[in-house]
Formats: C-alpha cells, sequence, structure tokens
C-alpha cells in the first residue's frame, strides 16, 4: 500500500501540480491489496503448498478473506464518494483505456473459458511488461483521467504524461524481471520462457537489467530537463536507479522471498518519495 500511494503522489504531482484527492488516493491503494490479495487466495488453492507465500496465505485464508470484504467496503465508500465528485462522464477512449487496462491485468492471472484456463503469465517474456503496464495505468493514467473527470476545462500535458509514463513502466519492468529471479526454478520446470529463464542471471543482468537501467536514468534526465529541475532535484530522482545498480548484482546469491519483497516495495516507496522531494526542490 505504502508503494502504491507514494506512486500515485509523486505522478499527480508532476502531472496535475498538487496532491490527489485523499478518496482518490484511497481508492487506489485498497484496490491494489484487494486485487493481489484475490489472485494470491486463488493461487493458494493450486500451489505447491511448500512455497513460502502460497503457505502463508493457506494457513491465514480465513483471516484474508474477512480483511477483503473489509477491503471491498472500503472501496464502494470511496469509490461512490469520488463519482459523486465527477464533473463530466469519461469519454470512450478512456473507458477502453481502463478496460483493457483491467482485463490484461486479470488475464495475467488467469481466465478460465469452458474449463480451460488462459493466463497471460505463461508466456514467460511478456510477464515484466504487463506488471508494468497495469501498475502504470493504476499510479499514473487512472489518477489523470480521473482528475479530468472532476474539472470542467482541464488540458492533459501529453508529453508530460508520456514522460512520466515511460519512468514508472521501465522502474516496474525492471523490478517485475528482478522478482523472477526467485521463480527461476519453477518457471524453468513449468517451461514459463522468462528472460531469467532464457539467459539465465548473469545474461539478464547484462542483456536486459542494466541496459534497461541506463535506458530509465536517461528518461529520468529528460524529465529534468522537461520540468526545468535544478541540479538537487534531478540527483534525488536518480537515486532510485542507483540502488537498483547496486542491487542488481546482489542477485548472484540466493534470496528468500521476503528479500524480493523488500526489495521491489522498498524500490517503489524510495522512487515515489524522491519524485515528490525533487518536486518541492524545483
Amino acid at each position: 500500500m505504502p508503494a502504491v500511494v507514494s506512486l500515485v503522489v509523486e505522478a499527480s504531482l508532476k502531472l496535475q501540480g498538487h496532491l490527489p484527492a485523499l478518496p482518490l488516493l484511497l481508492f487506489c491503494a485498497f484496490a491494489t491489496q484487494f486485487f493481489y490479495n484475490g489472485a494470491y487466495l486463488l493461487q493458494s488453492n493450486e500451489e505447491n503448498l511448500l512455497h513460502p507465500r502460497a503457505k502463508w496465505y493457506q494457513q491465514n485464508k480465513t483471516y484474508l478473506r474477512g480483511y477483503q470484504l473489509f477491503l471491498f467496503i472500503l472501496l464502494i465508500v470511496t469509490g461512490a464518494y469520488s463519482l459523486l465528485r465527477l464533473q463530466h462522464l469519461p469519454s470512450r477512449s478512456e473507458c477502453t483505456l481502463l478496460v483493457v487496462l483491467l482485463f490484461f491485468s486479470i488475464a495475467y492471472y488467469g481466465i478460465k473459458i469452458k474449463e480451460k484456463h488462459y493466463s497471460l503469465r505463461g508466456l514467460g517474456w511478456t510477464k515484466p511488461f504487463i506488471i508494468a503496464l497495469a501498475w502504470t495505468g493504476m499510479v499514473v493514467w487512472f489518477p489523470n483521467i480521473y482528475f479530468g473527470l472532476t474539472q470542467l476545462e482541464v488540458e492533459t500535458d501529453r508529453t508530460a504524461l508520456l514522460l512520466v509514463s515511460a519512468n514508472n513502466f521501465i522502474v516496474i519492468t525492471l523490478l517485475a524481471i528482478v522478482f523472477d529471479v526467485k521463480d527461476y526454478a519453477d518457471d524453468k520446470n513449468e517451461d514459463i520462457k522468462t528472460f531469467v529463464v532464457r539467459f539465465g542471471i548473469n545474461g539478464t543482468i547484462t542483456r536486459i537489467l542494466l541496459p534497461l537501467t541506463l535506458l530509465g536514468m536517461g528518461i529520468t534526465c529528460t524529465i529534468g530537463y522537461y520540468f526545468h529541475y535544478p541540479l538537487p532535484a534531478m540527483v534525488c530522482q536518480l537515486l532510485t536507479y542507483l540502488l537498483l545498480y547496486l542491487l542488481l548484482y546482489s542477485l548472484q546469491k540466493k534470496r528468500s522471498i521476503y528479500f524480493y519483497l523488500l526489495l521491489v516495495d522498498g524500490v517503489l516507496i524510495l522512487k515515489g518519495m524522491s519524485g515528490i522531494a525533487a518536486f518541492f526542490l524545483s
């Protein structure tokens, strides 16, 4: 939840110049948690219970179902309040974008059609890009669309939107590929051709992660130039990539799932906080 909040706040400050509405911020946080809890609860019925995450969800299933109900009530309350603030209805293109993002998010974990299970996760190399697309939609596009719907006359800076979206997309793609490292053995056994399975850990670092890190740093510098950030703000934004660069080489050692969970959340929170700091330093 802190990761989603920090990223939504960062994107809103850069695109709208002010903090997002609190109900919208809470809705994004609750919706993300509700979605992931639901996906993991469904998966825990099928996964090997020797897997630490699946085992934990299985052991705490009763508590989590109650928590899901609590989250669902909060989603209804914050969603209803947010809808009451709309000044006009979304356009067809905006509705299409949100529906497509929701479809990809659900299809990632799987859709059953005539007793057959279809999952985009099984495609392997598409995993990080689908995750990055869904997260970018939640923390950048959805709040930006909502902002437009609550204003009578507002124009979106398309260049700023593109840069902020690309920056989030690159960082989340990097983290999704890093997270695949922990699933290397399982993905290889299931013949899921992730980048880590295709190229190995060292090959993934040198051929995929390092180039993406450099690309992300370039986009971040472009954002600083476009928004006329002073040097301290520019350096502040680059802290995320510095941490990522330092952590890439720690992947060669076997780590527990908790290491990867802390890594992913920590980098996302740092990205959001450093982006917020850069905004106020500018």
